[in-house]
């Protein structure tokens, strides 16, 4: 809102809410991750979200994190559970109130545990069966994060540019029913393709 006071002067614009906003980071290093969600918690977003999807080189090459998680998933996994853990200290630490699965009614995060959630696809390069994803999944879950971001398309960390990567591997919506089905406990949000609130609804 105050960006939007600064580009508009005169205007007001106290109607917006601002809430939800989601912190997205991306990191193969524990420490990293959780002094991330120390930060994020400190600046009152709703969410801390792991990107564990994007093909870019920069980012699943030399860093390896991104969509080079969904092949080294005892990194994913060991990244998640730190994030958990972290905000399970907070809780105990100051007046957290809800759980860091998301479910609570939102005032601030200040003094809200910190959902967790993860961003990934329905598959990576040569591993794009159904139980490779399924497998990858619950071991996260079991780390401690029970909401996920699904790009419906697999991932290519070679061969397409990050762009490409958002476009030509065929979407595959089913593929991501089928997730939601295995894991009836946790909340999925679809994403990839969607054009429009119609299109979105329909998904």
């Amino acid at each position: 809102r105050e960006f939007l006071k600064d580009l508009y002067p005169g205007k007001s614009f106290d109607y917006i809410n601002p809430h939800p906003t989601i912190c997205q980071i991306g990191t193969n290093d524990p420490e990293q991750a959780a002094f991330a969600t120390r930060i994020v918690q400190k600046c009152g977003y709703d969410r801390i979200d792991l990107n564990a999807e994007c093909p870019s080189d920069r980012v699943t090459g030399k860093r390896e994190f991104g969509a080079a998680l969904m092949k080294d998933q005892d990194t994913a996994v060991s990244v998640v559970k730190s994030i958990a853990e972290t905000v399970k200290a907070i809780d105990q630490s100051t007046f957290c109130n809800g759980d860091s699965s998301g479910n609570f009614e939102h005032h601030t995060t200040k003094n809200k545990c910190l959902p967790i959630s993860v961003k990934t696809r329905i598959g990576v390069d040569e591993h794009d069966t159904f139980e490779h994803i399924v497998r990858f999944i619950g071991q996260l879950v079991d780390a401690g994060c029970h909401r996920f971001v699904i790009h419906a398309r697999k991932v290519y960390t070679q061969g397409l540019s990050p762009a490409q990567n958002r476009t030509v591997p065929p979407l595959n919506y089913p593929f991501a029913y089928k997730l939601m089905e295995a894991f009836p406990e946790c909340e999925f949000i679809v994403n990839g393709g969607i054009m429009s609130l119609e299109h979105a609804r329909k998904v």
